[in-house]
């Protein structure tokens, strides 16, 4: 996806080969800001971010007086949960960096994955990693229009409410 969503005053855009390697460091830094007591490696999370953004999607917010910078991303990844047949794109992870972290950087990195969603006709679903701000999130999340369902969150597309209900009412008649 080569596209700027655009989103008022911050242009969200798709992550370029280029940036994988920014993007692979600020994951580290999310696995070590996040507490996990598994220890992240940087070759696998360089693999994984690198098929992520050539096969799936992952949208930045570059910095305003360096455009080759980024200062923070949403990684996503077109997944079929276990427990479904259905496709559904998974928020892998979400970053910003501790100087631009904001509710409007977030909100216009989410604005823009729901926008995808609503293009690619699948559910949004995000689980919270970490419990740190963890009401901030869920916060923001449901303001967005994300149903909670467990340690879930939910965006459905429109459409594709409308096109389960049809199959609903299919399978009774």
């Amino acid at each position: 996806m080569t596209k700027t969503l655009k989103l008022k005053d911050n242009p969200i855009t798709a992550a370029k080969p280029e940036d994988i390697p920014q993007i692979a460091a600020m994951a580290i830094k999310a696995m070590m800001d996040a507490e996990t007591p598994l220890k992240p490696c940087f070759e696998k999370i360089m693999v994984t971010v690198t098929n992520k953004v050539l096969q799936d999607v992952c949208f930045v917010r570059r910095n305003k007086l360096d455009p080759r910078k980024i200062d923070g991303f949403l990684l996503l990844g077109h997944q079929i949960p276990d427990y479904s047949l259905d496709q559904v794109l998974s928020g892998l992870l979400f970053y910003t960096k501790p100087e631009f972290r904001s509710f409007k950087l977030a909100k216009s990195l989410l604005n823009a994955a729901k926008k995808y969603a609503i293009i690619e006709g699948s559910p949004l679903v995000f689980d919270l990693f970490t419990q740190r701000d963890v009401q901030q999130k869920k916060k923001l999340l449901k303001y967005l229009g994300f149903q909670e369902v467990g340690s879930f969150y939910f965006f459905v597309p429109p459409a594709r409410i409308n096109d389960r209900e049809e199959e609903v009412c299919q399978a009774v008649q």
